[in-house]
């Protein structure tokens, strides 16, 4: 068995181990894919084994310079126009949400025979493949191709595995370029090698592979323009969260494409002269270079495999999604793919693939033309959609049984008899009505908001920037440089070495200082934005990124120029690397990049013989290329630089409008602040006065008064520090990535792997906020972490800084308890190697609650808990013996926040609310039971309830009634149980932090500490409860052993008291609540034998139950 066998058999067991580990794993949704992945999914259906397996003929490139240009249609002229996708599960059902449900059958039924027809030719082509590698019987290889084909890689996903995707970026940026100039060298190091023979060559090339008029070319052309919306191309789309990332992802897919399809075209001119076909060519003659024959073997397995993967993929989501009872037996999901795949292998291994060929272009003569027609505007009749798929669909089958062998011929007559048959069957039912019945969601014709023109907005360019050693050696933070520069790289590298004639000691040293690098860094650039972000790749590109600056733009540029004796091209090339370089190059690294080059190039050349001519016809035109390309590269980088630019300008230009509106706000919603702190110190102190009056003894009043003195001392003490930073907030805008490199300019950094590893996957290029306050949060974050691990861990741990999207939700109490949501940006710093799940939603009060800490805590957490408590965030610190965490959640816009506050936010003591019968009643029986009960102190109790009283004067319940009676109710369920007055006390207050303007600072002063954390206690509870249903237990034993009773009598009551009231909220959310009940409330109250909630909790949930069920 020779090496390239040993390649290829090495990537079908991994290909093999992958894939059946993947079955063993729940797959993600589509809603977790990024615009990488997308991008993937969108090319991997374009081209197939097709590429390497079939000829390159001018059906093939036709076809995927159609794909190339449906694609800039979906992302520029449908992307705004795709509503309707977003919230759909398949193609099927959009045709259905349209015309109805007899459609959605049709468009599934031909969906599923598509994809498993397109499937079934990628499995003949992997067949022939193999069989001719291993010199094989055909079905015996057609049975190989199929279990390699069949195996299951999840049914949600829409992307192959990182594997499959590695390979299949290899075949484009190694394997193809590598064919390309074997076949090039074949052709220069003929006997009659000169220009006349290269401009005969590549003439005759062109003539054999357009074998028709040009004419019919342009018009089967169009035929594959129009969008086909296939399913497995359909799956991106509902991948979007929005139409911003489908124009984003199909305009980056056609400029992938048009990249490929200009390779495939020189690839294919070049191979004419044996058909077209690469496969004999890689077999038979190209020997050169070691491991190619493997290297080409795993790049036609990674096609087929990909390509047919989506295709099952999206066959078995129409399946389950659109035709859910033709498959009733099927109870696991993957079962569902495994039948699809089957059906894909019986059509490879008994239909022809005329048959095959028809059903693949089935669809789109029978779909694609209506629905494109209705994402245009243009409402249809059902009847008229129903004929003209009908139509299209028997023409296609007629074509393709009366003709041998037609090709595109059938798609183009099928395509046109689909629309005439719409048209006369519109023609006849008239127009729709405005609401058809049987179309609940129509495509509406929305105005597109052009962007204002480029020149309209000017910016001013930074060429030289100062030396930062950091910054020189940190990655991009967005995907497109690496794409844009491994372009770069193979457009002045690989394509240069076309320019050279015969001299076969020069080829052998160029390919080893220019080809090899260049296709190899190429190739790791355009799949490092597609692959997940582990460390040690992190690593690796952060080493590759500036060798390749210094590699290419300095030792590549300067030694072709110099080795070519200054031809215009490369003097061209080199003085567009040095323009490249003074935007992404500090100086110091240009000037001796610069030098070190030519010294080292001069060096070589001294010491080696021979001399390199380049070729003067026919490629004369080389400085009107060269000159071309750099008009090129500059108009997109003016471009991009505007449009990254443009939201900020945007963003500052709305924020100084509206600055003065905002700053009323601003101080309007302090004022405010003011006074129901004011409102609140003063209630306080009342209430420790009548406290130190009801007092007989004076040594009880003394020492009473000693320690009210010590509680109001730290209550005003934090009040102030709040107070401080709160009103003294001035904010401005600043990009995030400013915000870090300002941040790591100012810490001590003694080795450059010492800096944090930042990962950021947000969305929001800029945030406003307290510039210098961030910035020492984000400082202190990082020493904090320096320090523990120091203290803490022998080794060295690496720092990581996520930056992630996220939203705060705001309680105002004038809205009666609902979330205002605001967009936010999370700031985790951790040493932790597992990032800590970031939350969708972290709720906060509106008023920045106000904590008295111990002293340690106080030193360490003070300051941070008051800069984020300024912006209106969250914050939270996670600590062990071995990792720290700190997690800040931090507003987008504070402006927006605080205009928002001063509008809807009320001080609530300005608010009077007279009681009703019922509230009377409730709170007399209350008060009736706390005196009966002996041990009580009565006057505390009184001055809890009088506290709730006021606080909840404005808030209601969702039932009706006053929501001060909720805490009275858990109170007096607390009564039947305890007679302890801190848990009745603590029952009263539960939840006053969390739903009013009153302070935790302001319930420590008033009632102590022992209260405060109890309420603490049994608000963590469910915070903290386990994701999955299997870890309660567990997390019981632990509640039991390691927390306060009080807490957990607490919390029962607060639940037995909601379930009592659960009529109040919707049937969901009262499933929602009866569930937790069942799994988690009963099991507690039954290990802490309490007899009476338990049966209680049990009667409501059963009658809660028998009730949603009669209403559903």
């Amino acid at each position: 068995m020779d090496l390239d066998s040993i390649i290829f058999l090495l990537f079908l067991l991994a290909y093999l181990f992958v894939s059946i580990r993947a079955t063993k794993h729940s797959s993600h949704p589509y809603t977790h894919f990024t615009a990488a992945h997308t991008i993937t999914a969108i090319l991997a259906i374009t081209y197939g084994g097709e590429v390497l397996c079939n000829p390159l003929h001018i059906d093939g490139l036709l076809y995927w310079a159609g794909s190339m240009l449906s694609y800039f249609i979906i992302g520029n002229l449908l992307a705004h126009r795709l509503h309707l996708f977003f919230n759909t599960g398949s193609v099927a059902e959009i045709m259905g949400r349209l015309y109805g449900n007899p459609i959605r059958k049709m468009v599934a039924l031909s969906g599923i025979l598509h994809s498993a027809a397109a499937a079934a030719m990628q499995c003949k082509l992997l067949s022939v493949a193999i069989g001719w590698y291993f010199a094989m019987q055909p079905h015996y290889s057609l049975l190989i191709a199929a279990l390699l084909i069949m195996l299951p890689v999840g049914p949600n996903q829409i992307h192959p595995p990182t594997l499959v995707r590695v390979a299949r970026c290899a075949t484009f940026g190694i394997l193809l370029p590598l064919i390309a100039w074997i076949l090039w060298k074949s052709m220069v190091t003929h006997p009659y090698g000169d220009q006349a023979h290269f401009t005969l060559a590549i003439k005759d090339g062109w003539d054999r592979l357009r074998d028709a008029v040009p004419l019919n070319h342009m018009v089967y052309g169009m035929a594959f323009v129009l969008p086909a919306f296939y399913p497995a191309q359909v799956a991106p789309i509902l991948a979007a969260e929005n139409a911003t990332q489908v124009k984003r992802t199909f305009n980056s897919a056609g400029f992938l494409s048009l990249s490929i399809n200009l390779l495939l075209l020189w690839v294919a001119l070049l191979a004419q002269k044996n058909a077209g076909k690469l496969m004999p060519l890689v077999m038979t003659s190209f020997e050169a270079y070691l491991g190619l024959k493997g290297l080409f073997m795993i790049g036609a397995a990674a096609l087929t495999l990909s390509t047919a993967g989506a295709n099952l993929h999206a066959a078995t989501r129409l399946i389950t999604n659109d035709l859910p009872d033709l498959f009733k037996w099927v109870k696991k999901p993957i079962l569902y793919q495994a039948i699809v795949s089957m059906m894909a292998t019986l059509i490879a291994l008994y239909t022809q693939e005329q048959l095959i060929a028809m059903a693949i272009i089935l669809f789109k003569t029978m779909v694609s033309l209506p629905l494109l027609l209705s994402l245009i505007g243009i409402a249809l009749h059902p009847h008229a959609v129903l004929a003209g798929m009908l139509a299209g669909g028997l023409t296609t089958i007629t074509w393709s049984c009366c003709i041998a062998n037609p090709g595109m011929c059938s798609l183009l007559p099928a395509m046109m008899v689909n629309l005439l048959s719409i048209l006369v069957i519109q023609f006849f039912k008239g127009k729709r009505s405005t609401n058809p019945p049987h179309c609940t969601n129509r495509l509406a014709q929305d105005p597109v908001v052009k962007p204002p023109p480029l020149w309209k907005r000017l910016s001013k360019h930074a060429l030289i920037r100062p030396f930062n050693l950091g910054d020189y050696l940190s990655l991009p933070k967005h995907h497109l440089p690496y794409i844009l520069f491994g372009f770069y790289i193979l457009l002045t590298g690989y394509g240069s070495l076309y320019t050279f004639t015969s001299h076969p000691i020069w080829h052998t040293r160029l390919e080893v200082f220019m080809l090899l690098p260049s296709l190899f860094v190429a190739t790791f650039f355009f799949i490092y934005p597609f692959i997940s972000p582990q460390r040690y790749i992190r690593k690796i590109a952060s080493v590759i990124w500036p060798f390749s600056h210094v590699y290419f733009l300095f030792l590549v540029g300067t030694g072709m120029a110099m080795l070519s004796k200054f031809t215009y091209l490369y003097t061209t090339i080199c003085i567009l690397n040095l323009l490249l370089s003074i935007f992404i190059t500090p100086l110091i690294v240009l000037l001796i990049g610069c030098i070190m080059s030519t010294i080292v190039v001069w060096t070589l050349r001294h010491y080696m013989d021979g001399t390199v001519a380049l070729i003067d016809y026919p490629l004369d035109l080389n400085l009107h290329i060269a000159y071309t390309l750099l008009m090129f590269f500059i108009l997109v980088g003016g471009f991009l630089y505007h449009t990254h630019a443009l939201g900020k300008r945007l963003s500052i230009i709305q924020t100084l409008t509206s600055e003065k509106e905002e700053q009323n706000a601003r101080q309007f919603f302090n004022k405010q602040q003011v006074e129901a702190l004011a409102y609140e110190s003063s209630w306080i102190i009342s209430q420790l006065n009548h406290q130190l009056m009801r007092l007989d003894q004076p040594e009880e009043r003394l020492l009473t008064y000693a320690d009210q003195t010590l509680r109001l001392k730290k209550y005003f003490n934090s009040i102030f520090q709040h107070l401080k930073y709160n009103l003294h907030l001035v904010t401005n805008w600043m990009s995030i990535d400013q915000l870090l490199a300002e941040c790591f300019d100012t810490i001590t950094i003694s080795n450059i792997y010492e800096t944090p590893y930042v990962m950021i996957n947000t969305k929001h290029l800029y945030i406003q906020c307290a510039i210098e306050s961030i910035k020492n949060l984000i400082i202190s974050s990082l020493y904090a972490c320096s320090t523990h691990e120091s203290l803490h861990s022998d080794q060295r741990k690496d720092i990581y800084i996520y930056i992630d999207d996220t939203q705060l939700g705001y309680r105002l109490t004038l809205l009666q308890g609902k979330l205002q949501k605001i967009n936010a940006i999370s700031f985790c710093i951790t040493t932790a190697t597992q990032l800590p799940a970031i939350a969708p939603i972290y709720k906060v009060a509106e008023m920045a609650d106000i904590q008295i800490l111990d002293a340690y805590e106080e030193k360490i957490d003070s300051e941070n808990q008051h800069i984020v408590h300024a912006h209106y965030g969250y914050y939270e610190r996670f600590c062990s013996a071995s990792e720290i965490t700190h997690l800040y959640v931090i507003p987008v816009n504070v402006q927006e926040i605080t205009k928002a506050f001063a509008t809807l936010s009320p001080v609530v003591y300005t608010q009077t609310t007279v009681l009703d019968p019922i509230s009377i009643q409730a709170e007399a029986d209350f008060l009736e039971k706390v005196k009966q009960k002996k041990g009580l102190k009565v006057d505390a109790v009184m001055d809890a309830l009088q506290l709730i009283k006021i606080y909840y004067t404005t808030q209601r319940r969702k039932t009706g009634e006053l929501f001060y009676l909720h805490p009275m109710a858990v109170a007096s369920i607390l009564l039947t149980i305890t007679e302890d007055t801190s848990v009745i006390i603590a029952g009263l207050v539960h939840d006053v932090v969390q739903n009013t303007p009153f302070t935790e600072a302001g319930l420590t002063t008033l009632f102590g500490p022992a209260i405060t954390e109890t309420v603490w206690a049994a608000a963590r509870l469910e915070k903290e409860l386990p994701n999955q249903k299997e870890d309660y237990a567990t997390y019981i034993e632990q509640i039991i052993a390691h927390t306060k009773q009080d807490a957990i009598l607490i919390r029962l009551a607060d639940v037995l008291h909601n379930a009592r009231t659960i009529a109040g909220h919707a049937i969901e959310k009262q499933l929602e609540k009866i569930r937790l009940i069942q799994d988690f409330y009963l099991p507690l109250a039954m290990q802490l034998q309490l007899v009476d909630i338990t049966d209680e909790l049990q009667l409501h949930a059963e009658r809660a139950l028998n009730i949603t069920m009669v209403k559903s």
